[in-house]
């Protein structure tokens, strides 16, 4: 459900959302639960680095994306 969400908002929001990207990190933290670690620390970098790209290094959710 979390990655049809994502893909969703992928799609109609941008890549770059920020809506688009605080669903990726609670699908990232989702994956971590579930022992997908691989594909967690994946999602967990890209979207971190997106956040700080577009939106800077000192958004909280940036700063959330990063621990």
């Amino acid at each position: 459900m979390d990655e049809e969400t994502l893909g969703r908002q992928r799609q109609v929001l941008g890549p770059s959302h920020p809506y688009t990207l605080y669903s990726a990190a609670r699908l990232a933290r989702d994956m971590r639960e579930t022992s997908a670690l691989r594909e967690s620390v994946d999602l967990l970098r890209t979207t971190y680095e997106t956040y700080r790209t577009v939106l800077g290094d000192e958004l909280v959710d940036t700063l959330r994306t990063a621990k």
